[in-house]
């Protein structure tokens, strides 16, 4: 969606990158996770990923009644972080991240009752009552501003190419049309159809030339950008916003928290568009604190300091007033 609209907005961008407006025609979904910590190891809890599978109709011929779908209730998987990050063998605690692919019929439900009815369905599979289950410490996320993209039935021809084992699909990159723009994400084709969870501008910088661009490997998000501000003589000023977003900022006694400025649902669009609303409040609050700083009182009192500290030996500059 990003993408798609920045093209959208961009005369420039809708003449060399048209085929990108069929972005619009890839769909994502929500998909929402849950962290459930134990208050003992559960047995028998593989290390790898686990995607539960519905095995009553597996071999029942199809029908109307049976669509031979085997996807567990909610289309779930999970994976136990402990085994992951610990590494311990056997394992002395259980953490289960268990995500929901299907969480459509979930996702308007009353506040609290998805996770249990998540619960629920996973209790089908592993042996677990709610009592030995850790509340303090696990917890539930919609991810409702965070859609991934769906792989679904014909969406392939409309995802922009990123694969390089084959020359003949160097013409359709990006970036061989506008040589300072790249995609990075999980919608791009890929030898392994897969990618990152999220979709980025790795590099964006218009005033670059092909034979300029620095080499980054694959693997590396990057962003950067410059901004032609004319010839030095020219009173020009302008800014540019980042954001850095770290999802979780730290562990704490097994449970991963969330940076402290998204307590109320902020997120890093979110973020950006507070800062640019307040940018021209601060900025002044910062010419003044500068203006102050640099009071004529205020430098002649920093020379009469350091002059009491000076080591008479060494020549040491003055401050210079302005």
């Amino acid at each position: 969606g990003d993408v798609a609209e920045l093209v959208e907005n961009n005369g420039w961008l809708r003449d060399y990158l048209s085929d990108l407006l069929e972005l619009r025609k890839l769909r994502s979904h929500q998909m929402a996770s849950l962290d459930l910590y134990f208050k003992k190891p559960l047995l028998g809890i593989p290390a790898e990923h686990v995607t539960l599978i519905d095995d009553e109709n597996l071999d029942a011929p199809s029908s109307l009644a049976n669509d031979g779908d085997i996807a567990s209730q909610y289309g779930l998987s999970f994976v136990d972080n402990y085994q992951s990050w610990e590494g311990r063998t056997p394992p002395r605690e259980t953490w289960l991240n268990v995500v929901s692919a299907d969480f459509e019929e979930l996702a308007h439900l009353p506040e609290g009752e998805a996770p249990l009815r998540i619960i629920a369905e996973l209790r089908r599979y592993l042996d677990f009552e709610f009592a030995d289950i850790d509340w303090s410490r696990s917890f539930f996320r919609s991810n409702v501003d965070a859609p991934l993209f769906a792989n679904t039935v014909g969406s392939w021809q409309f995802r922009p190419e990123t694969r390089t084992d084959r020359p003949e699909y160097e013409a359709r990159w990006v970036y061989s049309r506008v040589t300072n723009l790249y995609l990075a994400g999980d919608l791009n084709r890929s030898q392994g159809h897969a990618g990152p969870a999220n979709l980025v501008l790795r590099d964006f910088v218009p005033s670059l030339k092909a034979n300029s661009l620095l080499t980054i490997p694959d693997e590396l998000t990057v962003a950067a950008m410059t901004l032609e501000l004319g010839k030095v003589k020219d009173k020009k000023s302008t800014h540019v916003l980042l954001a850095y977003d770290d999802e979780y900022s730290l562990i704490y006694f097994g449970r991963k928290m969330r940076p402290y400025w998204r307590r109320n649902g902020m997120n890093a669009k979110k973020l950006l568009q507070q800062a640019e609303k307040d940018y021209e409040k601060l900025k002044a609050r910062c010419e003044a604190f500068d203006k102050e700083l640099m009071a004529d009182q205020e430098v002649d009192a920093l020379i009469a300091y350091l002059s009491s500290l000076k080591d008479t030996s060494v020549e040491t500059p003055k401050p210079i007033k302005k």
